[in-house]
């Protein structure tokens, strides 16, 4: 009986000393396993705090550009009304542009006039030219034969250079289709190009400088 209480005292221990080792690798086991989550969760954090940077990023440059469209609209809408304004000055409606005749009489040309300093220079009156035509020798003055022509915008377009908006001077081009009636000659179509340079002043965008392109006998991009 003793034997047998010493034998099963025995496997109690063993059981009891199996089982506290099984615990012990169990708990090792699941302590690795935690720890390799925790190692997991803290890589899966940081990319998610990367991503969404990435994402503020792109919300605050999305914001900027929404920003910066609206006040490049704004500006391409006050640079518009500015060209069409001087487009108005550019060619009256209805104007009278003296032409130069077959003898080439060098008093204008079939553009109507375009200056930085004199944007609202209108043609000679015929009191004008038949001032200046006395002025010239009998014969010659009997070779002159002045025309006139009358030159209306057809059509118009314009583009603002985006490489130029956020400096000192914007680039402005203007394209111009003018229709110009004449007395004695076939009518003609006219296209011209002006580059405009628009500068900030006093809170109000001029003309600072204008380059005049003859499109005509071109193609127009």
């Amino acid at each position: 009986m003793k034997k047998r209480i010493v034998l099963v005292a025995g496997l109690i221990a063993l059981f009891n000393s199996f089982t506290v080792h099984a615990q012990e690798n169990t708990s090792s086991f699941d302590r690795s396993q935690a720890e390799q989550a925790l190692s997991d969760l803290n890589v899966q954090l940081k990319e998610l705090q990367s991503e969404n940077e990435e994402l503020q990023n792109q919300l605050s440059e999305i914001e900027e550009i929404k920003a910066s469209g609206a006040a490049n609209d704004d500006l391409y809408q006050i640079l518009s009304d500015k060209v069409v304004q001087f487009i108005e000055v550019y060619v009256p409606e209805d104007t009278s542009v003296e032409i130069e005749n077959k003898h080439d009489v060098h008093r204008a040309s079939l553009a109507p006039f375009v200056t930085t300093d004199l944007l609202n220079e209108i043609a000679p009156t015929d009191a004008e030219v038949a001032a200046e035509l006395s002025q010239a020798p009998e014969g010659i003055r009997q070779q002159y034969e002045m025309y006139y022509a009358k030159v209306t915008i057809e059509d118009y377009s314009l583009w603002v250079d985006p490489a130029t908006v956020g400096t000192d001077e914007v680039l402005v081009a203007v394209d111009i289709v003018q229709n110009v009636t004449k007395e004695h000659f076939l009518d003609d179509t006219l296209i011209t190009r002006l580059m405009l340079t628009m500068v900030e002043g006093d809170g109000e965008w001029l003309i600072s400088d204008i380059t005049e392109i003859d499109l005509t006998n071109m193609t127009v991009e």
